[in-house]
């Protein structure tokens, strides 16, 4: 526990805090490789998991597996290990001379039973060595080592129960798709389904589909920031790139490469499309005094008779100010970009909700400048940042429509009238 596995002597609370159960560790450097060879001894680890059972301490020796870099592809398991070996030497590759072996990757896997609530399997050391070279020791080069800890799992019931979802939201989505093609069509007079019916279902249900897949990411992401954060018995680890990771940034991908052919096909829709502005008003009518006429009796002083004349047309502006009324409506939102991305922001920097998407497991939104901190996870950064943009974006809308537009916008068409 005092960092005996570690080639890189970083702070002590640094290396203690890294046995924290459920805490991913990652830390590398660069050594000399004059100080391997000459400084450092060669000791050979016998690693041991110590449990309790029956009130009693117990070992149980874990599994070491040793990976050479020239046997890659066959891995041996042993019970024994060493960080460096700067006595046996390792004969000439490549041209070089090879002065010993050291430990270039260091990782501790720790995998959940799932048979047995907060329970573990026995820890695994997946080690790798690289050569010290005699070419690299005389020009007083350096290398590279690192040591990680990794928890992992398996999420396979995770994928059934996303499958499941997908599954579910997706045939309601395409209920969805049916009827908003049955109300274009009404609209565009189709008596059959033609080929530009098809088309239109299709683009319907890519634009439905991008929202199906983000939708069921978000929750399941949210689900395991709970999940993660209220956790009192170990239960659930962080996915992995082994696990969910994969398959999440692919979920995504796919609803972003989707919604851009659904905005594609709405800017097409509205620039596409012909709009006439009829205006119904007729122009007004002038009276105006005509010149006196002799009456038929041949007297002078006939009575002065008015005649109706056409007056000015309607004026051509007013139809320019509806097309740009038009336009406006067109693009308009009821939530604002601006304050949505200021809010989100706030909640995310000011507040520090962000602290929530590191990988520790504790629930810290204003961490100490001593604290050792864990990487964020792209998982929880996912879920904090989406959950966070949504309720602001609810929270406008419903402000737009239970306040703003019934106390506010309601005067401005008397105001655009005027």
């Amino acid at each position: 526990k005092t960092g005996e596995f570690q080639l890189c002597k970083h702070a002590n609370l640094e290396m203690q805090n890294a046995w924290r159960v459920g805490k991913r560790h990652y830390i590398s450097c660069n050594l000399k490789v004059k100080d391997l060879i000459d400084n450092m001894q060669t000791y050979f680890y016998d690693p041991y998991l110590i449990f309790n059972l029956n009130n009693k301490d117990q070992l149980y020796g874990l599994i070491v597996d040793y990976t050479h870099t020239k046997s890659t592809q066959n891995p041996y398991y042993t019970r024994r290990m060493a960080l460096i070996d700067n006595i046996s030497g390792g004969g000439v590759k490549s041209g070089n001379e090879i002065l010993g072996t050291y430990v270039s990757s260091f990782k501790l896997q720790v995998f959940r039973n799932p048979g047995r609530t907060g329970g573990i399997f026995p820890p695994k050391v997946v080690l790798t060595y690289s050569p010290l070279t005699l070419a690299t020791y005389e020009a007083d080069g350096t290398v590279q080592t690192e040591f990680s800890i990794e928890y992992l799992q398996s999420h396979s019931s995770f994928h059934e129960a996303l499958g499941i979802s997908l599954a579910v939201v997706g045939c309601a989505g395409i209920l969805y798709c049916i009827l908003k093609v049955n109300s274009w069509r009404k609209r565009a007079g189709c008596l059959t389904i033609d080929f530009m019916s098809l088309l239109k279902f299709a683009v319907f249900f890519l634009g439905v589909s991008s929202n199906v897949f983000f939708i069921c990411t978000t929750l399941s992401t949210f689900y395991i920031l709970v999940a993660w954060r209220n956790q009192q018995v170990l239960f659930i680890f962080l996915p992995s790139r082994y696990g969910l990771l994969e398959p999440f940034i692919a979920y995504l991908t796919c609803a972003f490469v989707l919604k851009i052919i659904e905005v594609i096909h709405m800017i097409m829709s509205q620039t596409m499309v012909d709009i006439f502005f009829v205006d119904w008003e007729r122009p007004k009518i002038q009276s105006a005094p005509q010149p006196k006429k002799k009456n038929q009796t041949g007297s002078g002083d006939g009575a002065g008779v008015e005649m109706d004349t056409p007056g000015s047309g309607v004026n051509i502006w007013r139809t320019y100010f509806v097309a740009n009324e038009w336009n406006e409506i067109q693009t308009y939102r009821k939530t604002s970009v601006l304050f949505q991305i200021v809010v989100v922001l706030f909640f995310l920097e000011g507040i520090g909700l962000k602290e929530w998407a590191r990988s520790d497991p504790d629930s810290v939104l204003k961490p100490e400048n001593s604290a050792v901190l864990s990487p964020y996870n792209m998982v929880l950064r996912y879920a904090i940042a989406s959950t966070v943009y949504i309720f602001v974006g609810i929270a406008q809308y419903l402000f737009e429509v239970l306040v703003y537009s019934r106390f506010v916008g309601s005067f401005q068409p008397v105001c655009r009238s005027v």
